[in-house]
């Protein structure tokens, strides 16, 4: 059985994914079905619950390096395509989402698994802090193969990547609270997602400034030729340097993307072979996408799963149906600047996938020796599954019903 733990293992391990993942890549693209749902199922093939050709250490250090250097790619790669001007429209809209939404989340979770699993509330709401947000990681990939409206997109895409800020500041709050014994301090989590996500906002501006500089043609000139090299330095140089910090590096990373990708709005421009090369970065980006989501599936413990699935299943369907709809009614409509209409908000209530992020929480959790640590990584999986299973697959069929696909280029323009 291979493992990341030997640096063979490691290369053989990357080949085999690169190899079937490009396969896979290209046997779900004309069907679109989003190819992130298709890597999972080939990590459970290729891990312990099947062929036993692969096993994941959740808690090792190139487990968690793939993680967290796919994530910061793919939300600066997501930040690149970001439109500021669509995004200030419905800057109301992403924070509710983003900090109310994921405290009602996480709230309903808790509620549900409390009934399901008779367990002590605050273990509930720590599961709950765990798979609140939707996953940057897994909705970018599926907007790039059934992308939808540009505004509603774009939308969704920021939400995820504010959030995972603000439920890693709850998950951080709870766990020391269930470590310690005691009552959670609200205060405690409001200042901690403030220092956090302010500094992660500061950090990606300030990166994406200077990548932007660097590659502009009001810069340096020895950079220009490099664009693609530049923009991956930014990328895992700002996650980085915010998370050394004590800030958000999905956040910063995203900011970064949004920055760099937009030249224009701070007064400074690239040429057209600029663009063309920057698109280089797909490449990294799109390997480390097979990568981290073959490793989620052969992380995931089908005899853990066995005892807790019927409870297990409650909860992710709680998520689903009840946790996201009434966090999306509680939130979207006090925004009426944006004119959310009622298709839009139909779609929202149903995009919320989770993935990477509260797999590699939940491990944490289960690694700072937490009680019913079996239970809570159980849940977390079954949550991670049935909706990249289930939501990531039927988005574009859900967003074509709705008559929320994007196809023209007027759509790209003016939604």
């Amino acid at each position: 059985m291979l493992e990341l733990t030997r640096w063979q293992d490691a290369m053989l391990i990357l080949a085999l994914v690169v190899f079937f993942g490009a396969i896979i890549s290209r046997l779900t693209e004309r069907p679109r079905i989003p190819d992130v749902a298709a890597f999972v199922v080939l990590g459970i093939v290729l891990g312990p619950a099947c062929l036993h050709v692969l096993r994941v250490a959740g808690g090792s250090g190139a487990s968690q390096f793939a993680v967290y250097t796919g994530a910061a790619l793919l939300l600066f790669e997501g930040g690149c395509q970001m439109n500021l001007t669509l995004l200030r429209r419905a800057a109301l809209t992403i924070g509710l989402l983003a900090t109310l939404g994921v405290l009602i989340t996480a709230m309903v979770v808790a509620l549900a698994a409390a009934w399901l699993f008779h367990l002590p509330f605050l273990w509930c709401l720590l599961l709950g802090s765990i798979i609140a947000s939707t996953d940057p990681a897994t909705l970018i990939p599926v907007f790039a193969r059934t992308p939808i409206r540009r505004r509603l997109q774009q939308a969704l895409e920021a939400e995820s990547a504010v959030n995972d800020a603000t439920a890693s500041v709850l998950f951080t709050v709870v766990l020391a609270s269930v470590k310690a014994h005691q009552s959670l301090n609200l205060t405690s989590a409001f200042a901690m997602f403030g220092r956090e996500a302010g500094i992660g906002l500061g950090v990606g501006i300030a990166f994406g400034l200077l990548g932007t500089w660097l590659t502009s043609e009001n810069g340096p000139t020895w950079l220009r030729l490099h664009t693609s090299v530049v923009a991956v330095a930014i990328a895992l140089g700002g996650y980085a340097f915010a998370a050394d910090l004590g800030g958000s590096g999905l956040m910063s990373a995203f900011a970064a993307g949004a920055v760099f990708g937009s030249p224009g709005a701070f007064g400074m421009s690239r040429s057209q072979a600029q663009f063309v090369e920057l698109g280089y970065v797909a490449l990294p980006t799109a390997v480390l996408r097979m990568l981290i989501f073959t490793l989620l599936g052969a992380e995931v413990q089908f005899s853990a799963l066995g005892r807790d699935f019927g409870s297990g299943l409650a909860v992710a369907a709680a998520l689903m149906f009840v946790a996201r709809p009434l966090t999306v009614l509680a939130c979207v409509p006090i925004d009426r600047f944006a004119k959310w209409s009622t298709r839009e908000l139909t779609l929202m209530m149903w995009v919320r996938e989770t993935g990477v992020i509260p797999a590699a929480l939940a491990t944490s959790a289960a690694a700072a020796g937490v009680p019913h640590a079996r239970d809570l990584m159980a849940v977390t999986f079954l949550a991670i599954l049935s909706t990249i299973l289930l939501q990531a697959t039927s988005t574009g069929w859900i967003a074509g019903l709705l008559g929320l696909e994007r196809e023209t280029q007027a759509d790209e323009e003016f939604l």
